[in-house]
């Protein structure tokens, strides 16, 4: 079982294995979370998960058919669940008793082009946009179309995280989950 938490809410779904296929790479066998799936007799979502809001693990209130997080780190928590698991966030359920378990971005399992991301998107007017489309492109500084030049690069911590800095603001920027 899954717990994804968002700023609007939270989804709880049965983790599942699957070929995930995206832009001609394969990840064999990668645990996926079914949000809205519990197979019959699955514990109750647990309270840690709970905490964030209101249950928007179906179609209408996700607003969209999935969300598939790919991030900078191996493990989808970063450093820290590759050592142990991090409540409220992934569960490995035994009839109705769950502890919390890892479960890693498909990325890194993916034949070639497994070392990264690059996520390319255009310039954002002063006043904010209420949505962007871009590019995601799989491996970093492996083919012609992952080369980095004069781009502007963000070092991230041991946790996904990097920080900006302008005239007025510092902010960290969390990068992993979804």
């Amino acid at each position: 079982m899954e717990c994804a938490q968002f700023i609007s809410g939270y989804t709880w779904g049965g983790i599942v294995h699957a070929y995930v296929k995206q832009g001609g790479a394969v990840a064999p066998a990668q645990s996926i979370q079914l949000a809205g799936f519990a197979r019959a007799g699955a514990p109750p979502v647990p309270a840690d998960c709970t905490s964030i809001g209101t249950n928007i693990g179906t179609v209408v209130a996700l607003d969209a058919n999935g969300v598939l997080g790919v991030g900078l780190l191996h493990e989808d928590c970063g450093n820290a669940s590759a050592t142990s698991a991090i409540s409220g966030t992934y569960y490995a359920c035994t009839g109705s008793t769950c502890a919390a378990t890892q479960v890693s971005n498909p990325v890194f399992v993916f034949a070639t082009d497994n070392n990264g991301i690059v996520l390319t998107l255009p310039a954002v007017a002063a006043d904010g946009a209420k949505s962007l489309s871009g590019t995601l492109t799989f491996g970093i500084g492996t083919q012609t179309d992952n080369r980095i030049a004069s781009e502007v690069q963000y070092a991230a911590d041991s946790s996904g995280n990097f920080t900006t800095t302008d005239s007025k603001v510092t902010r960290v920027v969390r990068m992993g989950l979804y």
